[in-house]
């Protein structure tokens, strides 16, 4: 059969924490229902998955740290550094990013900076059809949502 489709997703994510209470970037986590808050790190990723397998392999992850840390750089510009460090490895090695899937939420979807390096680096980019992202078809430029197949 076919290879899987590898597909990277980029998101940021909380990763609790129990100990480590004297760490300035921990963040608390709260739950309503059980009225108890968890430390956690808050972590920017970007995983790969391969197919429909329940496999996800850990590409990048970076601590996120707050805008009062001397070495503060907000989530955009970290995933940007995560997938051009990628495809920088990706050429060294000579291997094609080519057809490999690359999705992020809408947040992320507005750093072009971020969106220009996937697409140098030969992703595809996958994005919701209701999306407000806006693309150039030719010399057309035409919103997500008015896009049809």
């Amino acid at each position: 059969g076919l290879a899987p489709t590898p597909h990277l997703i980029a998101d940021d994510t909380k990763q609790a924490k129990a100990t480590a209470r004297l760490m300035e970037y921990l963040t608390r986590l709260f739950c309503p229902a059980q009225r108890k808050s968890v430390l956690c790190y808050n972590l920017v990723a970007l995983i790969a998955t391969f197919g429909d397998t329940h496999w996800e392999i850990p590409i990048a992850l970076a601590l996120w740290l707050p805008k009062r840390h001397p070495k503060y750089q907000s989530k955009g510009t970290m995933l940007t550094q995560m997938v051009k460090a990628l495809c920088a490895e990706a050429e060294t090695r000579g291997i094609s990013l080519d057809g490999v899937l690359f999705s992020c939420d809408a947040a992320y979807s507005r750093v072009n900076v971020l969106l220009q390096q996937v697409i140098w680096g030969g992703m595809t980019l996958i994005t919701k059809g209701s999306g407000n992202l806006t693309f150039i078809i030719g010399k057309t430029s035409r919103r997500a949502k008015n896009i049809k197949n």
